[in-house]
C-alpha cells in the first residue's frame, strides 16, 4: 500500500528553517568578529564548539614571539585590555540557538497509509472539490462546511482553505 500525503505544515516548517538559517547567520557572525580580532582565516568546524578558548588559543599564537612570559592567551587578553564583548555577544547569541536542527520537510508531513485511511482522504477531499466548484458561483462560508461535514474538513488559519482534517483521516 502506497502513502498518500494528507498535508505538508508549510508555515511550520518556513519558521523553523528561519531560525535554523539564523542560527547559520549567528554562527557566521562570530566567525566575522573573530576573524577581525585575529586576522585569522581558516577556521575548523568545530570552532565554535568553545569559541571563546579556541580565540583565546589564536591570540596565544598570535603574540607567541612577544610572549616572553608565556602568558596564556586568556591572560593576554586581560594584560593587553583586548576587546572580546563583539565576540562575546556573538557568541551568546550562537549559543543560545546551539540546539536548533536543519528541518526535513519529510517531519513536516502527515501520510494516509492505510486503506481505510485513504478512502476517508479521497471522501474529504471529493467534498473540498465541490465546494470549490460551488464557490464559483455563489458566496461558500467555509466556516459552516466544516461544521456540516462534522469535521471531515478543516480550514487553514491563513486564508480559510479547505484541506482534509487529519484527525478525520487518521480516525484518532
Amino acid at each position: 500500500m502506497n502513502k498518500v500525503l494528507i498535508n505538508f505544515q508549510e508555515d511550520q516548517f518556513n519558521n523553523d528553517m528561519t531560525l535554523f538559517n539564523s542560527k547559520e547567520a549567528a554562527r557566521l557572525d562570530v566567525l566575522e568578529a573573530v576573524k577581525e580580532l585575529t586576522n585569522c582565516k581558516d577556521f575548523n568546524s568545530t570552532f565554535t564548539n568553545e569559541t571563546i578558548e579556541n580565540t583565546y588559543k589564536l591570540i596565544e599564537d598570535q603574540y607567541r614571539s612577544r610572549n616572553q612570559l608565556k602568558l596564556s592567551g586568556k591572560k593576554l587578553v586581560e594584560v593587553l585590555e583586548i576587546d572580546m564583548s563583539e565576540i562575546i555577544e556573538a557568541n551568546d547569541k550562537y549559543q543560545s540557538l546551539l540546539d536548533v536542527k536543519k528541518p526535513m520537510k519529510k517531519n513536516y508531513c502527515s501520510y494516509a497509509e492505510t486503506e481505510e485511511e485513504i478512502i476517508r482522504l479521497n471522501a474529504a477531499k471529493k467534498v473540498i472539490d465541490s465546494i470549490n466548484e460551488l464557490s464559483k458561483h455563489t458566496k461558500v462560508f467555509n466556516g459552516t462546511i466544516v461544521g456540516a461535514v462534522n469535521g471531515a474538513v478543516t480550514c487553514t488559519l491563513r486564508n480559510q482553505n479547505l484541506i482534509p482534517n487529519l484527525a478525520f483521516v487518521k480516525s484518532v
